[in-house]
């Protein structure tokens, strides 16, 4: 609750204090305004003094500008923020001091004494305007010392022979008590209308706190919380009220709206168990005590985030599947062309000629449908492997394996199965250190990364070039190195090396589906292990890899 109302309940009444501070504020501005408007008609009247005697008004100038001067000091004791309690001093005492000054004026006059009882009049009329702002209690005695004052200077210490007293009262009396009335009833409408005034604007506050969480802030403190936003900040009220709101949310959110606008923003909230969540931000201006402030309602959007969030991953999903497709389409078509073309132009030589060939000519026609063929199968396996470890239903299987015939068996085939089978096969050296000869992995998932590097090694080596395959085992862990002296990988392609169907743009001719290092990158991640690569182009590739095993055969589990 705010401060300097009781908890539970909404004050709409005044207390003295807040309505003269109200009261202060509304009418500091007009009432500088006229009292500067005085210091003007104090100073013309002395063109009422020419009325009076023309002979004697030039004595009377000084006066005058002491007159006018005189009324300034009110007005610059409120523009230079003098405290309030001291201006009833200072305006009734200088009230006082002009009317001894309006006297000495009218001694210096012929007919003065006469004349000048209406003139008092002036103290009655527009003296008023300047003292609202004022406590009442101040304007009754001031205005009660006014009617009296000039009694004591004409009758006590005689500054005015010939003043008639007896008219002056007869007319002043009346004055002032309509005066000080008037003063009483400007006053009671004040305070009714700031009361109603207060009355709307709590109101405001309690319809807007049925809707939600409410927050009110003044320079960006603080100063009010309904049970809801406290609930939502997940605070008591004595943890929130006079806290900076900037506080409550994330640091690195965008600037929290300020008192100077309305403005919505969608912010981190810190709550007070340290959770964070989403919430909506929405402020206008109002006053609160009588001072500008902002009124912020507070919406918990956490769910509707969460569903943007759950939407844009779906879409990004879905535009991946999209490209997926496109890429799949694109690459199926052309790697199942070419193979499809190797078999049907074999097939119908074999048809139409087979008489006519000779058995070596057979056997190569043969061989080229038989690696078409190959070709196809192993594009169709590994498209169906991707797919099992891209929807993670590739189950781990550690069994024992003698690591050194397994990779002479896979350099066999990658040598074999190479695309281009013109020129010298390259020359695969293999090296393994310490006990290589029985490890724990997934032969499955081995030969889906030692297969594919090997093939890649192989596929994008020059003719009669070097490969090494290097190995290390140990009872923790298998360390493999396949280091190829090919075109190499441009450093623009290395983020997207993973990516299935991706290949680099200096592969040229070269045959392939793109999905080798795609399906490498995940067998290896089944097995909890990591990959890094160094590549340099027209120089070659080193890929590592290491892969943890088992100190003994496990049960099956999924892979993650």
């Amino acid at each position: 609750m705010a401060e300097g109302f009781p908890a539970g309940a909404l004050a709409t009444d005044l207390d003295d204090a807040t309505f003269q501070r109200l009261k202060f504020r509304d009418l500091r501005r007009p009432t500088i305004a006229i009292s500067f408007a005085c210091t003007a008609l104090v100073f013309g009247l002395w063109g009422w003094d020419w009325a009076i005697d023309p002979a004697h008004a030039p004595t009377t100038l000084r006066l005058r500008v002491l007159l006018a001067a005189s009324v300034g000091i009110y007005p610059l004791a409120i523009l230079v923020r003098v405290p309030p309690r001291w201006l009833p001093v200072i305006f009734y005492g200088m009230l006082l001091w002009l009317q001894y000054v309006f006297l000495l004026i009218l001694a210096h006059l012929e007919g003065g004494p006469q004349h000048g009882i209406a003139g008092f009049m002036y103290w009655f009329i527009v003296p008023p305007f300047m003292s609202f702002l004022l406590p009442l209690r101040a304007n009754v005695v001031g205005n009660i010392a006014v009617v009296v004052f000039p009694n004591i200077l004409a009758g006590a210490t005689s500054v005015l022979p010939g003043f008639d007293l007896l008219k002056y009262n007869v007319l002043i009396a009346p004055a002032g008590a309509i005066t000080i009335f008037a003063h009483a009833m400007g006053d009671r409408l004040l305070h009714a209308l700031y009361r109603y005034r207060r009355e709307l604007e709590w109101r405001s506050v309690v319809i807007d706190a049925s809707a939600g969480s409410v927050l009110i802030a003044q320079d960006g403190v603080l100063r009010f919380a309904n049970p809801r936003a406290l609930e939502l900040l997940g605070r008591p009220a004595q943890a929130v009220v006079g806290e900076r709101l900037s506080a409550f949310f994330h640091d690195g959110d965008l600037t929290v709206p300020g008192e100077d606008a309305s403005a919505d923003a969608t912010l981190r909230l810190v709550r007070g168990d340290g959770s964070e969540c989403w919430a909506e931000l929405h402020g206008v201006r109002v006053d609160w005590r009588g001072a500008p402030a902002v009124l912020y309602s507070l919406l918990d959007v956490s769910a509707r985030k969460r569903a943007e969030e759950d939407t844009r991953v779906a879409l990004a999903r879905q535009q991946e599947l999209t490209q997926l497709k496109a890429q799949f389409v694109s690459m199926a078509s052309h790697e199942l062309r070419t193979p499809l073309a190797a078999i049907l132009s074999s097939v119908q030589l074999l048809q139409r000629y087979a008489a006519r060939l000779s058995a070596d000519e057979r056997r190569q026609l043969m061989g080229n449908i038989e690696g078409a063929v190959t070709r196809m199968r192993r594009l169709i396996e590994d498209v169906l492997l991707y797919g099992r470890m891209d929807s993670g239903r590739v189950t781990l299987t550690p069994a024992a394996l003698d690591l050194e015939p397994f990779c002479q068996r896979l350099i066999a085939d990658a040598v074999e199965g190479r695309p281009d089978r013109r020129g010298d096969p390259p020359r695969v050296a293999l090296r393994l250190e310490g006990a290589c000869h029985q490890v724990y992995l997934d032969e499955t998932l081995l030969r889906a990364i030692l297969g594919n590097l090997l093939s890649n090694a192989v596929k994008y080596s020059a003719a009669g070039g070097d490969i090494d395959v290097e190995g290390a085992c140990s009872g923790c862990e298998v360390r493999l190195a396949i280091t190829d002296r090919g075109i190499g990988i441009p450093a623009e392609a290395r983020p997207r090396l993973f990516s299935a169907f991706y290949r680099a743009g200096n592969v040229g001719p070269i045959p392939g589906t793109g999905l080798g290092l795609a399906i490498v990158k995940r067998a290896v991640d089944a097995h909890g292990g990591t990959l890094s690569i160094s590549s340099e182009v027209g120089l070659g590739t080193r890929v590592d890899v290491s892969l943890p095993q088992s100190t003994g055969l496990r049960q099956p589990h999924e892979a993650t």
